[in-house]
């Protein structure tokens, strides 16, 4: 396992993350992303504020998803958004969160259609790319 500690503060490859971190026992929470260790986020945000924070839930997601996942919580919850990135804690934002702790929010199931998700975990989807090239070429 590396050493985490020669890492603090700098960026981890490969480490992306979206988070919910709430603000004292009942404030609002924060949804957000980094790609940071995540107690390194959670003491830089501590910083700012007043309250004491916690970390809800943190859903490790590829580089090339995080951002996505993050807008589509974000605009899943946009009702509920008091500033920024912070959302009032209602019981519809405590269930993604509780979703995210108990690793039932998938980025990619979540992000693409299903069809295309099982074809892409199965391997099957180069095969599918392969036959549109295909047809395209023939075609043309």
């Amino acid at each position: 396992m590396p050493d985490r500690r020669k890492h603090y503060g700098k960026p981890l490859p490969g480490n992306y993350w979206i988070y919910f971190i709430r603000a004292g026992d009942k404030g609002p929470i924060k949804i957000g992303r980094t790609n940071h260790d995540i107690t390194y986020r959670l003491r830089s945000l501590q910083t700012a504020n007043p309250y004491k924070l916690k970390v809800l839930a943190a859903i490790q997601a590829d580089q090339l998803l995080d951002h996505a996942l993050e807008e589509w919580i974000h605009n899943a919850l946009s009702d509920h958004r008091l500033q920024g990135e912070w959302f009032d804690p209602c019981q519809r934002v405590l269930a993604y969160a509780l979703l995210a702790h108990a690793g039932l929010i998938d980025p990619l199931r979540t992000l693409v259609n299903a069809e295309y998700y099982d074809a892409i975990q199965s391997g099957s989807v180069f095969s599918v790319c392969d036959q549109v090239e295909e047809g395209g070429e023939s075609a043309g």
